[in-house]
């Protein structure tokens, strides 16, 4: 699906950073020189982040639990000795009284040895605790800003196949491109849909912003319904004030619509304004035609391209009915065996694709060795240099 070939959007970003500052040989070398892990932009390194959080938390569950245990016992430690206080052990004479003084006694030698033995629980664990305080450092953890760019991806994705976004509520991803539902283990908060749409907002990717907007308050109530844990974290948002925020990005969403047209390489819109009165005009219902070869205009040239990201096959049955799939050897000895499979996918120009090249363990080889440079992906100026680019949320 190709829902699943364009996850790349979705991925962790990269930072590109050597880790000395002295010109060396292995900094002048690329192939030598290692970069810290990418965060929001790598699939790749989003693995070892999950695998790197199962230790985390198995670390932090335990020290939950030692904690636990430690206050239960502190606190009924200081529950005694606040009898003690109440029967006057702060005063002068207090031990002098042999009931005192066994109470005191009892309360020292058998609570004491309990308090000990929780302060070396917790004494063993510090190397858990400098690893979980250190880990921003030496492991990396995403920042806001790596927030920022997943969900940035997700309102790309959405831009670019119109995803459901009444079943992405529920922890399906759908296409109105394709019905097949790819299932998630959770589903998006309201707080989620609203970040989402906002980060869509603010780069001009008005469509999915008002989408993810609706879909935030359609999930909202007076306890921003289907709140998890992870919303302890969130900033609270009023939801007054997502109501104004969608009202005026759909003015905004029209305004540009009217002025710029549905997409250029700065914005995209719906293709009819969300007021019932501007959608009437003329404008609005005009059919296109597809002209391969031929894009036309920069807009025109944009749809064929959106569609065909999206897995249509704009080209007419007299040419895709000429494209056929064998096996073939090359004239290698080594494929006489094995032969590849190739599939033609354009006779002019002439594009094919082959099959199982790489075994498995090749491929795990290949990505294993290239992880540690993948670098964000970069767009190019006009005068040659590289600037990273909201619309190119990957690594290579």
């Amino acid at each position: 699906m190709h829902l699943q070939c364009l996850a790349c959007l979705l991925v962790l970003v990269l930072v590109t950073r050597v880790s000395s500052l002295k010109i060396t040989e292995e900094a002048q070398d690329p192939r030598k020189t290692r970069y810290k892990p990418p965060l929001s932009t790598s699939t790749y390194h989003l693995s070892l982040l999950a695998r790197d959080e199962v230790r985390a938390t198995a670390k932090l569950q335990v020290l939950v639990e030692d904690l636990s245990s430690a206050l239960d016992v502190f606190k009924r430690y200081l529950s005694s000795w606040e009898e003690l206080v109440a029967a006057g052990v702060e005063t002068e004479g207090f031990a002098s009284h042999p009931l005192h003084a066994y109470a005191l006694t009892k309360h020292v030698s058998l609570g004491w040895p309990h308090v000990e033995a929780s302060l070396r629980a917790l004494s063993n664990r510090s190397r858990d605790v400098e690893f979980l305080s250190g880990r921003r450092k030496t492991r990396g953890v995403p920042t806001s800003e790596d927030l920022a760019t997943v969900a940035g991806g997700l309102a790309r994705l959405h831009d670019y196949y119109s995803l459901n976004l009444t079943a992405l509520a529920h922890a399906h991803l759908v296409s109105a491109i394709d019905a097949h539902s790819v299932p998630a283990g959770i589903s998006p908060t309201a707080l989620d849909l609203h970040r989402i749409g906002s980060e869509a907002v603010s780069h001009n990717v008005l469509n999915s912003g008002v989408d993810f907007l609706r879909a935030a308050l359609d999930r909202w109530d007076a306890n921003a319904s289907s709140a998890r844990s992870s919303d302890a974290f969130d900033t609270r948002v009023d939801l007054d004030g997502v109501v104004k925020t969608f009202r005026k990005v759909t003015k905004i969403h029209d305004q540009i619509l009217e002025r710029k047209g549905p997409r250029s390489k700065l914005h995209s819109t719906h293709a009819s304004p969300l007021n019932r009165t501007l959608a009437r005009k003329r404008k609005y219902h005009k059919k296109e035609e597809v002209h391969l070869g031929n894009p036309g205009a920069e807009t025109q040239g944009m749809k064929q391209y959106l569609r065909l990201c999206r897995g249509e096959d704009l080209r007419p049955i007299a040419m895709t009915s000429r494209l056929y799939c064998r096996y073939v050897t090359n004239g290698s000895p080594l494929y006489k065996i094995g032969p590849l499979r190739m599939e033609v996918l354009s006779l002019d120009p002439y594009v094919v694709t082959l099959e199982d090249v790489l075994a498995p363990s090749e491929a795990a080889d290949l990505v294993h060795a290239s992880a540690g440079y993948l670098t964000r992906s970069s767009t190019v100026r006009p005068n040659g240099s590289s600037m990273e680019d909201f619309k190119r949320t990957s690594s290579t």
